[in-house]
C-alpha cells in the first residue's frame, strides 16, 4: 500500500464524514450548528497543538477523544560511505493520529514514497513506497500527579512497501516516553525504544534512546535541540548517533509548519538531513 494513497485517502474520509479541516476556515466548527461539539471538546480545542514531529523523540500527550491530527513533511538526507555518497527522500512521513479516549489513540503511519540514488555513475535511482506502521499510544501518568507524564507506544510495521524498501516481515517496536515541564519556558522529553527489525530474513535487536530539549520561543514560535543514539541502523552496523534541531510555528490553535536540519555524529549515522512539513487536527463530526 502506497502511504501517500492512505494520508490521501484519510483526508477524504474526513471531508465526506464531516469533519471540519480549521486550517482552512476561520470558523473550526465549519459554521454548521449541527456540527458543534461538545463543551468537552470545545474545552480540548483551546489547549495548545502538541505534536510528534518533527523531532524523532516522540511526545508524552495524546490527541485526546472525539479529536484527529495529521502530521506530515518531506525528509532529505546523505550519507557517504566512501567512496558512494547516497542521496534520500521520503515523503509524505504521515502519521494520522485519532484519539480513542483522554488517554488513548490510534496511529497510522509510515514514510511514503521513497526515493535513492547513488553517486556510482549509472547506478540509477530506487523508487517505491514503505511498509505501513499501525500503533497506539496510551498516557499512564499525568504529570500534575506524579511529576512527569509516562507513555507508551506500541507498534507492528506490516510489510506492504516495495521491494528496495520493505523489511519483509512483521516488525514490532516498543517505545516508552518521558516528559517533563521545566521553569522559564522548556521542557525535557525521552524516549526509551525497543524494536525487532528483520534484515536479510534475518531479524536483530535494535535498541535506540534520544532526548529533547524544547523551549517557547514566543508569538508561536518553539525551538528544539535533540541528541539521538541507535545500537545499529542495519544488522552489520555500529552505533549510530546524531544531533538535530528546528523551529516550530503554530498557526491559529490546530495548525503547525516546522522546518528541521541534523548532522550525523559517528560513521554509521547519515552525513546529515533537512525536514519540513506541518500538523493539523480538527474534531470528528458529531
Amino acid at each position: 500500500m502506497n502511504v501517500r494513497v492512505l494520508a490521501v485517502g484519510c483526508l477524504m474520509v474526513a471531508s465526506v464524514a464531516g469533519f471540519p479541516m480549521p486550517g482552512f476556515a476561520q470558523n473550526p466548527h465549519g459554521g454548521h450548528p449541527a456540527a458543534n461539539p461538545s463543551p468537552r471538546l470545545t474545552e480540548r480545542a483551546v489547549e495548545d497543538l502538541e505534536t510528534d514531529r518533527p523531532d524523532i523523540t516522540e511526545s508524552s500527550s495524546v490527541v485526546g477523544a472525539g479529536l484527529w491530527q495529521l502530521e506530515t513533511g518531506v525528509l532529505f538526507q546523505s550519507d557517504r560511505t566512501d567512496p558512494v555518497t547516497a542521496h534520500d527522500t521520503s515523503a509524505p512521513n504521515v502519521l494520522m493520529r485519532i484519539g480513542l479516549g483522554s488517554r488513548l489513540e490510534l496511529r497510522i503511519g509510515g514514510e511514503g514514497f521513497l526515493a535513492e540514488s547513488l553517486s556510482t555513475p549509472g547506478s540509477g535511482m530506487a523508487t517505491g513506497a514503505s511498509d505501513l506502521e499501525l500503533g497506539l499510544k496510551y498516557k499512564f501518568v499525568d504529570q500534575s500527579r506524579a511529576g512527569v507524564d509516562f507513555s507508551v507506544i506500541p507498534i507492528i510495521s506490516i510489510p506492504t512497501g516495495s521491494d528496495p524498501f520493505t523489511t519483509g516481515g512483521y516488525d514490532p517496536t516498543v517505545k516508552f516516553v518521558l516528559q517533563r515541564d521545566l521553569p522559564r519556558g522548556f521542557g525535557i522529553g525521552g524516549n526509551l525504544i525497543v524494536a525487532s527489525i528483520t534484515e536479510d530474513n534475518h531479524r536483530f535487536t535494535q535498541t535506540s534512546m534520544s532526548a529533547s530539549l524544547g523551549h517557547d520561543l514566543g508569538a508561536g514560535w518553539g525551538g528544539f535541540w535533540e541528541l539521538y543514539g541507535a545500537s545499529a541502523l542495519s544488522r552489520d552496523g555500529g552505533r549510530a548517533w546524531l544531533f538535530d534541531t528546528g523551529v516550530t510555528h503554530t498557526i491559529g490553535k490546530n495548525l503547525q509548519i516546522d522546518v528541521s536540519v541534523g548532522r550525523g555524529l559517528t560513521t554509521d549515522a547519515p552525513d546529515w538531513f533537512l525536514g519540513a512539513g506541518f500538523a493539523i487536527r480538527g474534531f470528528f463530526a458529531r
